[in-house]
Protein backbone atom coordinates (compact mmCIF):
# COMPACT_ATOMS: atom_id res chain seq x y z
CA UNK A 1 0.00 0.00 0.00
CA UNK A 2 1.13 3.62 -0.68
CA UNK A 3 1.11 4.64 3.21
CA UNK A 4 3.41 1.51 3.84
CA UNK A 5 5.97 2.27 0.96
CA UNK A 6 5.81 6.18 2.88
CA UNK A 7 6.28 4.73 6.21
CA UNK A 8 8.77 2.89 4.70
CA UNK A 9 10.58 6.24 3.17
CA UNK A 10 10.16 8.16 6.83
CA UNK A 11 12.98 5.33 7.95
CA UNK A 12 15.37 5.53 4.88
CA UNK A 13 14.95 9.06 3.55
CA UNK A 14 14.20 8.20 0.60
CA UNK A 15 11.27 9.94 -1.37
CA UNK A 16 8.81 7.68 -3.44
CA UNK A 17 7.63 9.16 -7.08
CA UNK A 18 3.97 8.05 -8.08
CA UNK A 19 3.31 6.82 -11.43
CA UNK A 20 2.26 8.50 -13.59
CA UNK A 21 -1.49 10.71 -12.68
CA UNK A 22 -4.04 12.90 -14.40
CA UNK A 23 -3.98 16.72 -12.95
CA UNK A 24 -7.41 17.04 -13.44
CA UNK A 25 -9.85 17.31 -10.66
CA UNK A 26 -10.86 13.45 -9.70
CA UNK A 27 -14.35 12.52 -10.08
CA UNK A 28 -14.61 9.67 -8.00
CA UNK A 29 -17.96 10.22 -5.69
CA UNK A 30 -16.55 10.12 -1.74
CA UNK A 31 -18.48 6.62 -0.11
CA UNK A 32 -20.40 7.69 2.75
CA UNK A 33 -21.20 5.41 5.73
CA UNK A 34 -24.93 4.60 6.52
CA UNK A 35 -24.93 5.18 9.79
CA UNK A 36 -26.29 8.87 10.52
CA UNK A 37 -24.97 12.00 12.13
CA UNK A 38 -26.04 13.33 15.25
CA UNK A 39 -25.60 16.70 16.73
CA UNK A 40 -25.82 18.59 19.88
CA UNK A 41 -24.87 22.15 20.84
CA UNK A 42 -24.18 24.27 23.83
CA UNK A 43 -23.52 27.91 24.44
CA UNK A 44 -20.49 27.90 22.62
CA UNK A 45 -20.06 24.23 20.72
CA UNK A 46 -21.87 22.68 18.02
CA UNK A 47 -21.04 19.23 18.53
CA UNK A 48 -21.30 16.08 15.51
CA UNK A 49 -20.58 13.00 15.35
CA UNK A 50 -20.76 9.63 13.58
CA UNK A 51 -19.75 5.84 14.27
CA UNK A 52 -15.90 6.50 14.10
CA UNK A 53 -15.77 10.40 14.52
CA UNK A 54 -16.06 12.87 17.25
CA UNK A 55 -16.00 16.70 15.82
CA UNK A 56 -16.63 20.17 17.39
CA UNK A 57 -16.92 23.33 15.79
CA UNK A 58 -16.64 26.84 17.90
CA UNK A 59 -19.96 29.78 17.63
CA UNK A 60 -17.61 32.25 18.62
CA UNK A 61 -14.82 31.29 16.09
CA UNK A 62 -16.63 29.35 13.11
CA UNK A 63 -13.99 26.95 12.71
CA UNK A 64 -13.52 22.51 13.64
CA UNK A 65 -11.98 23.11 17.02
CA UNK A 66 -11.80 19.40 17.79
CA UNK A 67 -11.48 16.44 15.65
CA UNK A 68 -11.16 12.65 16.38
CA UNK A 69 -11.09 9.57 14.29
CA UNK A 70 -11.35 6.63 15.85
CA UNK A 71 -10.45 7.25 19.10
CA UNK A 72 -7.36 9.23 18.24
CA UNK A 73 -7.36 13.43 17.70
CA UNK A 74 -6.15 14.60 14.71
CA UNK A 75 -6.02 18.06 15.53
CA UNK A 76 -4.90 19.84 18.80
CA UNK A 77 -8.15 21.10 20.81
CA UNK A 78 -8.79 24.81 19.84
CA UNK A 79 -6.45 24.92 17.08
CA UNK A 80 -7.97 24.07 14.61
CA UNK A 81 -8.18 25.44 10.68
CA UNK A 82 -8.57 29.43 10.94
CA UNK A 83 -7.58 31.91 8.53
CA UNK A 84 -4.26 32.61 8.54
CA UNK A 85 -1.98 35.62 6.14
CA UNK A 86 1.35 36.06 8.56
CA UNK A 87 4.74 34.16 7.61
CA UNK A 88 8.07 34.81 8.92
CA UNK A 89 9.67 37.61 7.36
CA UNK A 90 12.50 36.80 4.42
CA UNK A 91 15.73 39.46 3.92
CA UNK A 92 13.88 40.23 0.44
CA UNK A 93 10.90 41.20 1.79
CA UNK A 94 12.30 44.54 1.22
CA UNK A 95 10.10 47.19 3.27
CA UNK A 96 6.76 45.14 2.74
CA UNK A 97 6.73 43.59 6.09
CA UNK A 98 6.48 46.34 8.22
CA UNK A 99 2.91 46.83 6.92
CA UNK A 100 1.63 43.25 7.69
CA UNK A 101 3.06 44.14 11.25
CA UNK A 102 1.41 47.46 11.28
CA UNK A 103 -1.40 45.40 10.57
CA UNK A 104 -1.27 43.14 13.14
CA UNK A 105 -1.13 40.19 10.94
CA UNK A 106 0.98 37.96 13.49
CA UNK A 107 -2.09 37.77 16.04
CA UNK A 108 -5.50 37.56 14.52
CA UNK A 109 -8.96 37.56 16.24
CA UNK A 110 -11.93 35.65 14.53
CA UNK A 111 -15.11 36.29 15.61
CA UNK A 112 -18.32 35.06 14.14
CA UNK A 113 -20.55 37.53 12.70
CA UNK A 114 -24.78 36.41 13.33
CA UNK A 115 -26.21 33.33 13.86
CA UNK A 116 -24.72 30.21 12.49
CA UNK A 117 -26.74 27.87 10.35
CA UNK A 118 -26.40 24.08 11.07
CA UNK A 119 -29.02 22.43 8.06
CA UNK A 120 -29.42 18.24 8.18
CA UNK A 121 -29.30 17.46 4.52
CA UNK A 122 -31.53 14.37 2.83
CA UNK A 123 -28.27 12.31 1.85
CA UNK A 124 -27.70 12.09 5.09
CA UNK A 125 -24.94 14.99 5.24
CA UNK A 126 -24.53 17.90 7.82
CA UNK A 127 -23.58 21.52 6.84
CA UNK A 128 -22.69 24.19 9.03
CA UNK A 129 -22.06 27.72 7.50
CA UNK A 130 -20.68 30.87 10.10
CA UNK A 131 -19.73 33.95 8.46
CA UNK A 132 -16.66 35.37 10.11
CA UNK A 133 -15.07 38.75 10.42
CA UNK A 134 -10.73 38.36 10.89
CA UNK A 135 -8.62 41.07 11.73
CA UNK A 136 -5.60 41.95 14.02
CA UNK A 137 -5.91 42.66 17.17
CA UNK A 138 -3.17 45.45 17.32
CA UNK A 139 -0.80 46.78 15.12
CA UNK A 140 3.26 46.15 15.74
CA UNK A 141 6.45 47.15 15.23
CA UNK A 142 8.81 44.67 14.91
CA UNK A 143 11.91 45.80 16.95
CA UNK A 144 15.62 44.56 15.39
CA UNK A 145 14.40 45.30 12.10
CA UNK A 146 16.49 43.49 9.81
CA UNK A 147 16.36 46.39 6.97
CA UNK A 148 18.93 48.13 10.01
CA UNK A 149 22.55 47.76 8.83
CA UNK A 150 24.38 44.87 10.73
CA UNK A 151 26.92 46.15 12.97
CA UNK A 152 23.78 47.94 14.79
CA UNK A 153 22.81 47.12 18.41
CA UNK A 154 20.45 43.60 17.72
CA UNK A 155 22.40 43.01 13.82
CA UNK A 156 19.33 43.23 12.22
CA UNK A 157 17.90 40.65 14.06
CA UNK A 158 14.50 40.56 15.37
CA UNK A 159 13.75 40.85 19.15
CA UNK A 160 10.12 41.80 19.74
CA UNK A 161 6.97 42.88 18.28
CA UNK A 162 5.94 46.13 20.01
CA UNK A 163 2.45 46.47 20.36
CA UNK A 164 0.46 49.45 19.38
CA UNK A 165 -2.65 50.80 18.79
CA UNK A 166 -5.97 48.66 18.47
CA UNK A 167 -6.83 48.22 14.85
CA UNK A 168 -9.81 49.33 14.21
CA UNK A 169 -12.74 50.09 10.91
CA UNK A 170 -10.14 51.26 8.73
CA UNK A 171 -7.74 48.75 9.01
CA UNK A 172 -7.47 45.49 6.92
CA UNK A 173 -9.82 42.97 7.95
CA UNK A 174 -11.38 39.72 6.20
CA UNK A 175 -14.84 38.83 5.90
CA UNK A 176 -15.20 34.85 5.38
CA UNK A 177 -18.10 32.69 4.23
CA UNK A 178 -17.17 29.42 5.69
CA UNK A 179 -18.84 26.30 4.98
CA UNK A 180 -18.50 22.93 6.27
CA UNK A 181 -19.98 19.66 5.39
CA UNK A 182 -19.56 16.95 7.56
CA UNK A 183 -20.00 13.21 6.06
CA UNK A 184 -21.52 10.24 7.85
CA UNK A 185 -17.99 8.26 7.29
CA UNK A 186 -16.31 11.43 9.01
CA UNK A 187 -15.04 13.45 6.09
CA UNK A 188 -15.56 17.16 6.41
CA UNK A 189 -15.15 19.42 3.64
CA UNK A 190 -14.44 23.34 4.20
CA UNK A 191 -15.58 25.69 1.41
CA UNK A 192 -14.72 29.60 1.65
CA UNK A 193 -15.04 32.53 0.38
CA UNK A 194 -12.82 35.05 1.61
CA UNK A 195 -13.27 39.05 1.02
CA UNK A 196 -11.51 41.95 2.82
CA UNK A 197 -11.72 45.93 2.52
CA UNK A 198 -8.47 46.46 1.20
CA UNK A 199 -8.36 43.88 -1.82
CA UNK A 200 -4.50 45.45 -3.46
CA UNK A 201 -3.25 44.74 0.25
CA UNK A 202 -0.16 42.70 -0.19
CA UNK A 203 0.15 39.37 1.88
CA UNK A 204 2.37 37.46 3.00
CA UNK A 205 0.21 34.42 2.61
CA UNK A 206 -3.36 33.38 2.73
CA UNK A 207 -4.83 30.57 3.56
CA UNK A 208 -5.49 28.22 6.84
CA UNK A 209 -3.24 27.41 9.58
CA UNK A 210 -3.97 24.68 12.47
CA UNK A 211 -2.18 22.50 14.62
CA UNK A 212 -1.76 18.43 14.29
CA UNK A 213 -0.78 16.57 17.59
CA UNK A 214 3.33 16.07 17.46
CA UNK A 215 2.73 11.98 17.77
CA UNK A 216 1.72 11.68 13.85
CA UNK A 217 5.03 13.36 12.98
CA UNK A 218 5.63 11.76 9.37
CA UNK A 219 4.96 13.90 6.65
CA UNK A 220 3.66 12.87 3.06
CA UNK A 221 2.44 14.94 -0.25
CA UNK A 222 1.57 14.94 -3.84
CA UNK A 223 3.35 17.90 -5.10
CA UNK A 224 6.35 19.79 -5.97
CA UNK A 225 9.22 18.49 -3.87
CA UNK A 226 11.64 17.49 -2.30
CA UNK A 227 13.17 20.41 -1.50
CA UNK A 228 11.42 23.97 -0.42
CA UNK A 229 9.97 25.88 -3.12
CA UNK A 230 7.62 28.84 -3.69
CA UNK A 231 5.89 30.50 -6.64
CA UNK A 232 9.40 31.87 -8.09
CA UNK A 233 11.34 29.06 -6.88
CA UNK A 234 9.84 25.86 -8.37
CA UNK A 235 10.45 24.93 -11.39
CA UNK A 236 13.41 22.98 -10.52
CA UNK A 237 11.12 20.81 -7.65
CA UNK A 238 8.96 18.29 -9.28
CA UNK A 239 6.09 16.77 -8.72
CA UNK A 240 5.36 13.45 -7.28
CA UNK A 241 4.92 12.20 -3.86
CA UNK A 242 7.22 12.95 -1.20
CA UNK A 243 7.77 11.79 2.75
CA UNK A 244 9.62 12.73 5.63
CA UNK A 245 9.54 13.09 9.20
CA UNK A 246 8.22 16.44 10.20
CA UNK A 247 11.29 17.61 11.44
CA UNK A 248 13.12 16.77 8.24
CA UNK A 249 11.31 19.61 6.76
CA UNK A 250 12.97 22.08 8.35
CA UNK A 251 15.76 24.41 5.97
CA UNK A 252 19.15 24.73 7.68
CA UNK A 253 19.65 28.74 7.45
CA UNK A 254 22.35 30.56 9.13
CA UNK A 255 19.49 33.24 10.40
CA UNK A 256 16.06 30.86 10.91
CA UNK A 257 13.52 32.48 8.58
CA UNK A 258 10.27 31.68 6.43
CA UNK A 259 10.83 28.26 5.11
CA UNK A 260 9.90 25.05 3.59
CA UNK A 261 6.86 25.74 1.74
CA UNK A 262 5.61 23.20 -1.30
CA UNK A 263 4.01 24.72 -4.18
CA UNK A 264 1.38 22.54 -6.43
CA UNK A 265 0.29 20.37 -3.70
CA UNK A 266 -2.69 18.14 -4.45
CA UNK A 267 -3.09 16.23 -0.86
CA UNK A 268 -1.14 15.81 2.01
CA UNK A 269 -0.69 13.36 5.05
CA UNK A 270 -0.09 13.34 8.43
CA UNK A 271 0.38 10.28 10.33
CA UNK A 272 1.94 8.25 12.78
CA UNK A 273 4.16 5.50 12.87
CA UNK A 274 1.51 2.63 12.29
CA UNK A 275 -0.37 4.60 9.49
CA UNK A 276 -2.78 6.65 11.55
CA UNK A 277 -3.44 10.17 11.32
CA UNK A 278 -5.12 12.81 8.56
CA UNK A 279 -5.46 13.47 4.70
CA UNK A 280 -6.01 17.16 3.59
CA UNK A 281 -7.01 16.92 -0.33
CA UNK A 282 -7.13 20.46 -2.32
CA UNK A 283 -10.49 21.26 -3.25
CA UNK A 284 -9.54 23.70 -5.78
CA UNK A 285 -6.85 21.40 -8.06
CA UNK A 286 -3.91 22.48 -5.30
CA UNK A 287 -2.82 24.31 -2.55
CA UNK A 288 0.51 25.41 -0.90
CA UNK A 289 1.43 23.47 2.14
CA UNK A 290 3.88 23.47 4.79
CA UNK A 291 4.50 21.35 8.27
CA UNK A 292 6.94 22.19 10.63
CA UNK A 293 7.26 21.43 14.39
CA UNK A 294 7.63 25.07 15.32
CA UNK A 295 5.70 28.43 14.65
CA UNK A 296 6.53 31.62 12.34
CA UNK A 297 6.83 33.44 15.40
CA UNK A 298 9.35 31.13 16.60
CA UNK A 299 11.11 31.17 13.11
CA UNK A 300 10.89 34.67 13.07
CA UNK A 301 12.56 35.07 16.53
CA UNK A 302 15.32 32.28 16.22
CA UNK A 303 18.72 34.25 16.17
CA UNK A 304 20.53 30.98 14.52
CA UNK A 305 19.16 27.20 14.13
CA UNK A 306 20.52 26.10 17.20
CA UNK A 307 17.94 28.50 18.68
CA UNK A 308 15.32 26.04 17.48
CA UNK A 309 16.65 22.67 18.36
CA UNK A 310 15.16 22.60 21.68
CA UNK A 311 12.15 23.74 20.26
CA UNK A 312 11.47 21.30 17.73
CA UNK A 313 13.27 18.57 20.17
CA UNK A 314 9.72 19.74 22.73
CA UNK A 315 7.74 19.95 19.98
CA UNK A 316 4.23 19.31 20.78
CA UNK A 317 2.38 19.91 17.87
CA UNK A 318 2.88 20.54 14.00
CA UNK A 319 1.85 23.34 12.73
CA UNK A 320 0.52 22.75 9.29
CA UNK A 321 -0.21 25.50 6.50
CA UNK A 322 -2.53 25.10 3.67
CA UNK A 323 -3.05 28.23 1.63
CA UNK A 324 -4.47 29.52 -2.23
CA UNK A 325 -1.28 31.04 -2.30
CA UNK A 326 2.14 31.98 -0.72
CA UNK A 327 4.33 35.73 -1.52
CA UNK A 328 7.21 34.69 -3.63
CA UNK A 329 10.85 34.81 -2.08
CA UNK A 330 11.76 37.87 -4.65
CA UNK A 331 15.30 39.50 -4.48
CA UNK A 332 14.96 42.86 -3.01
CA UNK A 333 17.60 42.44 -1.03
CA UNK A 334 20.30 43.01 -4.15
CA UNK A 335 17.61 43.48 -6.38
CA UNK A 336 13.94 43.78 -7.69
CA UNK A 337 10.90 43.21 -5.36
CA UNK A 338 8.83 39.95 -5.87
CA UNK A 339 7.21 40.36 -9.29
CA UNK A 340 3.31 41.06 -9.12
CA UNK A 341 2.12 37.37 -10.25
CA UNK A 342 4.08 36.04 -7.24
CA UNK A 343 2.20 38.35 -4.75
CA UNK A 344 -0.41 37.25 -2.81
CA UNK A 345 -3.43 40.02 -2.75
CA UNK A 346 -6.76 40.23 -0.37
CA UNK A 347 -8.72 40.40 -2.92
CA UNK A 348 -11.47 38.20 -2.96
CA UNK A 349 -10.61 34.65 -3.16
CA UNK A 350 -12.31 30.96 -3.09
CA UNK A 351 -10.45 28.28 -1.58
CA UNK A 352 -11.45 24.79 0.78
CA UNK A 353 -10.15 21.20 1.18
CA UNK A 354 -11.59 18.07 2.06
CA UNK A 355 -10.73 16.60 5.58
CA UNK A 356 -10.51 12.54 5.90
CA UNK A 357 -9.12 9.95 8.08
CA UNK A 358 -6.22 7.59 7.04
CA UNK A 359 -5.33 4.20 8.79
CA UNK A 360 -2.53 1.64 8.49
CA UNK A 361 -2.93 0.22 5.05
CA UNK A 362 -4.74 2.81 3.67
CA UNK A 363 -4.78 3.82 -0.28
CA UNK A 364 -3.98 7.05 -0.13
CA UNK A 365 -4.68 8.06 -3.90
CA UNK A 366 -8.26 5.85 -3.78
CA UNK A 367 -9.23 8.10 -0.42
CA UNK A 368 -7.63 11.24 -1.75
CA UNK A 369 -9.64 10.51 -5.43
CA UNK A 370 -12.71 12.40 -4.12
CA UNK A 371 -14.46 15.96 -5.47
CA UNK A 372 -15.54 18.56 -3.24
CA UNK A 373 -19.59 17.78 -3.20
CA UNK A 374 -21.25 20.21 -0.21
CA UNK A 375 -22.30 23.28 -0.08
CA UNK A 376 -20.64 26.27 -1.73
CA UNK A 377 -20.48 29.78 -0.24
CA UNK A 378 -22.25 32.87 -2.30
CA UNK A 379 -19.96 35.67 -2.73
CA UNK A 380 -21.06 39.11 -1.57
CA UNK A 381 -18.67 42.02 -2.99
CA UNK A 382 -18.59 45.61 -3.43
CA UNK A 383 -16.27 47.33 -5.73
CA UNK A 384 -14.85 50.78 -4.36
CA UNK A 385 -17.54 52.92 -6.62
CA UNK A 386 -20.64 51.26 -4.26
CA UNK A 387 -21.53 48.11 -6.98
CA UNK A 388 -22.08 45.45 -5.38
CA UNK A 389 -22.18 41.75 -7.20
CA UNK A 390 -22.84 38.27 -5.99
CA UNK A 391 -21.73 35.50 -7.31
CA UNK A 392 -21.15 31.86 -6.53
CA UNK A 393 -19.24 28.91 -8.38
CA UNK A 394 -22.36 26.76 -8.33
CA UNK A 395 -23.14 27.05 -12.34
CA UNK A 396 -26.07 28.22 -13.23
CA UNK A 397 -27.74 28.40 -10.09
CA UNK A 398 -30.60 31.03 -9.16
CA UNK A 399 -30.06 32.99 -6.10
CA UNK A 400 -32.01 35.25 -4.36
CA UNK A 401 -30.82 38.73 -2.53
CA UNK A 402 -32.97 40.80 0.07
CA UNK A 403 -31.95 44.26 0.07
CA UNK A 404 -31.94 45.87 3.37
CA UNK A 405 -34.92 43.58 4.84
CA UNK A 406 -36.75 43.91 1.73
CA UNK A 407 -39.03 40.71 -0.02
CA UNK A 408 -36.51 38.01 -1.88
CA UNK A 409 -36.36 38.87 -5.68
CA UNK A 410 -34.44 36.92 -8.19
CA UNK A 411 -30.74 38.19 -8.72
CA UNK A 412 -30.58 39.57 -12.34
CA UNK A 413 -27.22 42.21 -12.15
CA UNK A 414 -25.29 44.49 -10.24
CA UNK A 415 -26.93 46.22 -6.79
CA UNK A 416 -26.02 50.26 -6.72
CA UNK A 417 -25.16 50.41 -2.95
CA UNK A 418 -22.97 53.19 -2.20
CA UNK A 419 -25.06 54.41 0.61
CA UNK A 420 -24.61 51.02 2.81
CA UNK A 421 -26.80 48.36 4.44
CA UNK A 422 -26.91 44.49 4.56
CA UNK A 423 -27.47 42.33 1.61
CA UNK A 424 -28.72 39.00 2.23
CA UNK A 425 -28.25 36.19 -0.87
CA UNK A 426 -28.81 32.26 -1.03
CA UNK A 427 -29.21 29.75 -3.48
CA UNK A 428 -33.07 28.84 -4.05
CA UNK A 429 -32.72 26.01 -3.91
CA UNK A 430 -31.17 25.84 -0.42
CA UNK A 431 -32.76 27.70 2.03
CA UNK A 432 -31.49 26.97 5.00
CA UNK A 433 -28.20 28.87 4.18
CA UNK A 434 -27.82 32.67 3.32
CA UNK A 435 -24.79 34.81 3.42
CA UNK A 436 -25.35 38.56 4.87
CA UNK A 437 -22.89 41.16 4.10
CA UNK A 438 -23.06 44.40 6.11
CA UNK A 439 -21.90 47.55 4.09
CA UNK A 440 -21.14 51.02 5.42
CA UNK A 441 -21.79 54.24 3.63
CA UNK A 442 -19.00 54.97 1.44
CA UNK A 443 -17.72 58.02 2.30
CA UNK A 444 -14.53 58.49 -0.15
CA UNK A 445 -15.52 60.29 -3.36
CA UNK A 446 -12.92 59.53 -6.80
CA UNK A 447 -11.16 62.26 -7.59
CA UNK A 448 -8.24 63.05 -10.24
CA UNK A 449 -4.97 64.96 -9.49
CA UNK A 450 -5.04 68.15 -11.34
CA UNK A 451 -2.18 69.66 -10.35
CA UNK A 452 1.13 69.17 -7.83
CA UNK A 453 3.53 71.99 -7.39
CA UNK A 454 6.40 68.78 -7.29
CA UNK A 455 6.77 65.51 -7.99
CA UNK A 456 8.58 62.99 -9.03
CA UNK A 457 6.94 61.84 -12.45
CA UNK A 458 6.86 58.10 -13.33
CA UNK A 459 6.77 55.50 -10.74
CA UNK A 460 5.82 58.56 -8.00
CA UNK A 461 4.02 60.57 -9.39
CA UNK A 462 0.95 62.31 -7.79
CA UNK A 463 -1.51 60.63 -9.50
CA UNK A 464 -0.25 57.85 -7.41
CA UNK A 465 -2.30 59.20 -4.37
CA UNK A 466 -5.41 58.47 -5.96
CA UNK A 467 -5.36 55.14 -7.78
CA UNK A 468 -6.57 53.60 -4.61
CA UNK A 469 -3.09 51.50 -4.02
CA UNK A 470 -1.59 51.96 -0.47
CA UNK A 471 1.67 50.15 -2.06
CA UNK A 472 2.39 53.40 -4.71
CA UNK A 473 3.21 56.39 -3.40
CA UNK A 474 3.63 60.47 -4.53
CA UNK A 475 7.16 62.09 -3.51
CA UNK A 476 8.17 65.19 -4.68
CA UNK A 477 11.30 65.52 -6.82
CA UNK A 478 14.90 64.62 -5.97
CA UNK A 479 16.60 66.34 -8.70
CA UNK A 480 17.68 69.61 -8.83
CA UNK A 481 14.18 70.79 -9.37
CA UNK A 482 13.81 69.72 -5.68
CA UNK A 483 11.43 72.31 -3.74
CA UNK A 484 11.02 73.17 -0.25
CA UNK A 485 7.59 73.61 1.91
CA UNK A 486 5.03 74.00 1.28
CA UNK A 487 4.14 71.74 -1.38
CA UNK A 488 0.19 71.69 -3.24
CA UNK A 489 -1.72 69.13 -4.79
CA UNK A 490 -5.25 70.19 -6.31
CA UNK A 491 -7.84 67.25 -6.41
CA UNK A 492 -11.01 67.67 -8.63
CA UNK A 493 -14.05 65.25 -8.09
CA UNK A 494 -16.01 65.76 -11.06
CA UNK A 495 -18.91 68.51 -9.58
CA UNK A 496 -19.72 70.16 -6.79
CA UNK A 497 -20.62 68.04 -3.75
CA UNK A 498 -20.93 68.67 0.00
CA UNK A 499 -17.60 67.99 1.32
CA UNK A 500 -16.96 66.84 5.27
CA UNK A 501 -13.44 66.43 5.20
CA UNK A 502 -10.46 64.44 3.90
CA UNK A 503 -7.89 61.53 4.89
CA UNK A 504 -4.41 61.27 4.11
CA UNK A 505 -2.21 57.88 4.34
CA UNK A 506 1.83 58.21 4.58
CA UNK A 507 3.81 56.18 2.57
CA UNK A 508 3.34 52.44 3.28
CA UNK A 509 6.29 51.58 1.77
CA UNK A 510 8.24 51.43 5.62
CA UNK A 511 9.98 54.74 4.34
CA UNK A 512 9.58 57.78 6.13
CA UNK A 513 11.65 60.16 4.65
CA UNK A 514 8.50 62.63 2.85
CA UNK A 515 5.78 62.16 5.46
CA UNK A 516 3.88 64.92 5.88
CA UNK A 517 3.20 66.84 9.24
CA UNK A 518 1.37 70.06 9.23
CA UNK A 519 -0.99 70.47 6.47
CA UNK A 520 -3.85 72.83 5.36
CA UNK A 521 -6.97 72.26 3.53
CA UNK A 522 -9.13 74.36 1.03
CA UNK A 523 -11.63 73.76 -1.21
CA UNK A 524 -13.26 75.82 -4.72
CA UNK A 525 -15.79 75.55 -7.38
CA UNK A 526 -13.64 76.77 -10.15
CA UNK A 527 -10.19 75.69 -8.82
CA UNK A 528 -8.96 79.52 -8.82
CA UNK A 529 -10.49 80.61 -5.98
CA UNK A 530 -9.63 79.11 -2.89
CA UNK A 531 -10.01 81.69 0.11
CA UNK A 532 -9.13 80.50 3.66
CA UNK A 533 -8.25 77.24 5.05
CA UNK A 534 -11.08 74.81 5.81
CA UNK A 535 -8.92 73.12 7.93
CA UNK A 536 -5.03 73.19 8.93
CA UNK A 537 -3.45 71.35 11.50
CA UNK A 538 -0.36 68.47 12.44
CA UNK A 539 -0.81 64.86 11.70
CA UNK A 540 0.49 61.92 14.38
CA UNK A 541 3.82 60.69 12.99
CA UNK A 542 2.47 57.39 12.85
CA UNK A 543 1.53 55.12 9.57
CA UNK A 544 -2.28 55.12 10.03
CA UNK A 545 -4.66 56.99 7.41
CA UNK A 546 -5.24 60.41 8.81
CA UNK A 547 -9.14 61.67 8.93
CA UNK A 548 -9.59 65.72 8.64
CA UNK A 549 -13.17 66.23 9.59
CA UNK A 550 -14.35 70.03 8.73
CA UNK A 551 -16.10 72.38 11.49
CA UNK A 552 -19.40 71.74 9.32
CA UNK A 553 -19.84 69.93 5.57
CA UNK A 554 -18.41 72.58 2.67
CA UNK A 555 -20.42 72.61 -1.13
CA UNK A 556 -16.69 72.39 -3.55
CA UNK A 557 -15.83 70.89 -6.47
CA UNK A 558 -11.80 70.87 -6.26
CA UNK A 559 -9.52 70.19 -3.24
CA UNK A 560 -5.97 71.53 -2.47
CA UNK A 561 -3.82 69.49 -0.04
CA UNK A 562 -1.18 72.03 1.22
CA UNK A 563 1.95 70.42 3.17
CA UNK A 564 3.55 72.58 5.69
CA UNK A 565 5.97 70.51 6.68
CA UNK A 566 7.33 66.90 6.97
CA UNK A 567 7.55 64.42 10.32
CA UNK A 568 11.99 64.74 10.04
CA UNK A 569 11.89 67.97 9.14
CA UNK A 570 13.32 67.20 5.96
CA UNK A 571 12.07 69.24 2.41
CA UNK A 572 10.69 66.54 0.98
CA UNK A 573 7.07 65.41 0.85
CA UNK A 574 5.44 62.03 0.28
CA UNK A 575 2.04 59.99 0.44
CA UNK A 576 0.21 56.79 -0.19
CA UNK A 577 -3.72 57.75 -0.51
CA UNK A 578 -5.58 60.97 -0.29
CA UNK A 579 -9.39 60.93 -0.39
CA UNK A 580 -12.23 63.03 -0.08
CA UNK A 581 -14.91 62.48 2.33
CA UNK A 582 -18.51 63.13 0.78
CA UNK A 583 -21.01 64.39 3.47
Amino acid sequence: MLLAIAVSAFATGCNEAEPQMSNSAPTEERQVAASPITTDETASEILVQGTTFAAKFSKATGTLDSLIYAGKPVLVDGKGPKLNAFRAIVNNDGWAYRNWFRQGLFDMKHEVIGKPSVVKNADGTLTLAFLVRSQGKNAGELKGDPMIQYGSATNGIPTKIEIGRALGEEDLAFTTQQIWTVYPDGSIELAANITSNKPGFDLPRLGYTLDVPADLKNFVYYGRGPQENYADRESGAFIGIYASPVAKQMTNYTKPQEMSNHEDVRWCVLADSQGEGVLFIASEGAFSAQALPVTALDLLFASNPFKLEEKVANSTATTLNLDVGVRGLGGASCGPDTEKRDKVFAAPTDFGFIIRPIHSGSDLIKLANVSPAGAVPISVTRNELGVVSVASKKADAKILVSVNGAPETLYTGTIPFKNGGTISARFESQPGIKTEMSFPKIEKVRTQVVYASSENSGSEAAANLTDGDPSTMWHTAYSVTQADYPHEIDFDIGEVKKIKGVSYLPRQDGGVNGDVKGYEIYVSNDGKTWGEAVAKGDFSSDKAEKRVLFASPVDARYIRFRAMSSQTGTIYGAGAEFSVLEN
